[in-house]
């Protein structure tokens, strides 16, 4: 047992002496941070330094955690009080003394303000709008001194965006004898995505100005054109006026699906919908839109002739046929 005491003992001792050591090497380190450290200005270099706070908060040697230590030891609360004015801001502060200030000021701008268009800029650019082009534009700023609110010279695209901001109307892209597109679908009753189609795809003539917009050249040679691909397209149904409800008589396209959409016929002749948009579009059939549906005129005597119709424009899906005298199959 001798032996077992003797080493634990001088275990005991080993960690006993490395935190002498430790204990040691802190007290060193500390009294050499004590000894770095500046001495305190006596009473009257403290008195000095209170009757001269700014001073004191702009020297150099004060850091940014000093000031506000010192905030905290001078003020007790700050209150933001009610102002009408956006631009500015009340502020009341109440000193640990008991004394209280009040403090007008103005915000700092926001992004958009500071990067708003001047209005001698945009003056300028709304009188020659209408009948100068992006780029004379530009040239007019440069010469009158007038840059963008980041302080660079305008540019086309500068000059484009405070058009589209406040909705400056550029000059008429359009020459003699030519139209936009739409007014091409307006004037044809189709939708503007078709004329596009027909531009892209070289079935209808047409240019593009500096802006990227379309200019048709346009007569009744061109319309006429237009109308006969109208004709000849399986999916395009000119839209022409008509009143705003069907008239006693008539019945729309699903209607007139309807009424065919006998058992017999449907059974027999299959009629779609889109076998009624195909007669309309060929003349076989009369009709004229309201808002986005087609009314058809309608009676018994049409209602026969479109099954006669039918029936002859059966498909090779039905072997036999035979028809009544009254349309029936």
């Amino acid at each position: 047992m001798e032996p077992e005491n003797r080493l634990v003992a001088r275990t005991l001792e080993t960690r006993w002496e490395a935190r002498l050591s430790a204990l040691a090497e802190a007290e060193a380190a500390l009294a050499a941070v004590r000894e770095r450290r500046p001495a305190l200005p006596d009473r009257d270099g403290l008195r000095a330094l209170a009757a001269d706070l700014p001073g004191l908060w702009h020297c150099p040697d004060t850091r940014d955690r000093d000031r506000k230590r010192l905030l905290r030891t001078l003020i007790s609360d700050v209150t933001l009080l009610p102002e009408t004015d956006r631009a500015r801001a009340r502020l009341g502060v109440r000193w640990h003394t008991g004394a209280t200030d009040e403090l007008a000021l103005h915000r700092p701008r926001t992004s958009p303000q500071v990067r708003r268009t001047s209005a001698a800029a945009r003056q300028l650019i709304a009188r020659l709008g209408p009948d100068h082009s992006d780029a004379e534009i530009v040239t007019a700023l440069a010469d009158a001194g007038l840059t963008t609110a980041t302080g660079r010279p305008y540019d086309e695209a500068a000059v484009g965006w405070v058009r589209h901001a406040f909705h400056i109307p550029g000059r008429c892209p359009f020459r003699d004898g030519e139209i936009s597109v739409d007014r091409a679908a307006a004037t044809l009753g189709i939708t503007a995505n078709a004329v596009y189609y027909w531009l892209t795809h070289d079935r209808l003539a047409g240019r593009k100005d500096t802006s990227g917009r379309w200019c048709i050249p346009w007569n009744a040679q061109v319309e006429a054109a237009c109308r006969r691909q109208i004709d000849a397209s399986g999916h395009l149904i000119p839209r022409t006026p008509g009143p705003c409800e069907v008239l006693p008589g008539e019945i729309t396209v699903q209607e007139a699906a309807a009424q065919l959409d006998v058992p017999d016929a449907v059974a027999r002749l299959g009629i779609p919908t889109t076998q009624v948009y195909y007669w309309i579009r060929r003349g076989y059939l009369t009709a004229r839109r309201i808002r986005e549906r087609v009314a058809i005129p309608w009676n018994q005597q049409v209602q026969t002739v479109c099954l006669h119709r039918a029936a002859r424009t059966v498909t090779a899906n039905f072997t036999t046929q035979t028809a009544t005298a009254e349309g029936a199959v």
